[in-house]
């Protein structure tokens, strides 16, 4: 007997794939690669301010335990390079050889790294972004710190490089703040999306198969 699929079928099995991928894309963390100028470090006017440390906080809003940044491939540019041990407050593990997982366990989670100031500074960042439901958000924030553990003046809020609040499904795309200013006076921060293919190809590989089972049933 052959079995014919119909219309509504089909129209169902578009709509489940167009379902499962959405689904899948919101389990899944955004990516992002943070590149830092940091050549302005290494002026002489500025010597006088380091050593300096890369600072990542993930602070809760109303609700812990929604958001986990992860911050990896740290590479540093012109000769600099990790100074000493790290240290972390909260909800922080790892190192910037193995990649910084930080969690919003507490309410104020952060870790900052030592490190000789040369050209650049690059990690790629996963970032979840589960908006809480309480009224003050959680925020991730980068900034670089001077010898005294004070942020680096930047025009952004508090000081820092980049924030990103969770109040958005898309946090960085309007949280960014890189135009430094004052001492350090920072040339560019740049944040570059990064495309997961996998997770889309796996959903794609799911809806290909109810598309296959239809059409060996017809």
């Amino acid at each position: 007997m052959k079995i014919i699929a119909s219309k509504s079928f089909q129209s169902i099995s578009l709509l489940a794939c167009a379902g499962l991928l959405l689904a899948t894309a919101a389990s899944q963390a955004a990516v992002y690669h943070i590149s830092i100028d940091t050549t302005a470090l290494t002026l002489p006017a500025n010597l006088g301010s380091a050593p300096y440390s890369v600072d990542l906080q993930l602070n809760a809003g109303d609700t812990l335990n929604n958001n986990t940044a992860v911050a990896s491939n740290f590479t540093f540019g012109g000769g600099s390079g990790a100074i000493g041990p790290a240290n972390g407050f909260g909800g922080v593990s790892g190192s910037i050889a193995s990649g910084v997982t930080l969690s919003d366990s507490s309410q104020f989670n952060e870790f900052y790294q030592a490190f000789g100031a040369g050209t650049s500074l690059s990690f790629d960042l996963s970032l979840t972004q589960v908006v809480g439901a309480g009224l003050t958000p959680e925020s991730f924030s980068i900034a670089i710190l001077d010898g005294t553990l004070a942020n680096i003046p930047t025009n952004g809020l508090g000081n820092t490089l980049l924030m990103a609040n969770f109040d958005t499904t898309n946090p960085l795309s309007i949280g960014q703040l890189n135009l430094a200013s004052g001492t350090g006076d920072f040339a560019s921060v740049s944040v570059t999306a990064v495309p997961e293919p996998t997770t889309t190809l796996c959903a794609l590989l799911a809806c290909g198969a109810v598309v296959i089972r239809r059409r060996r049933l017809a």
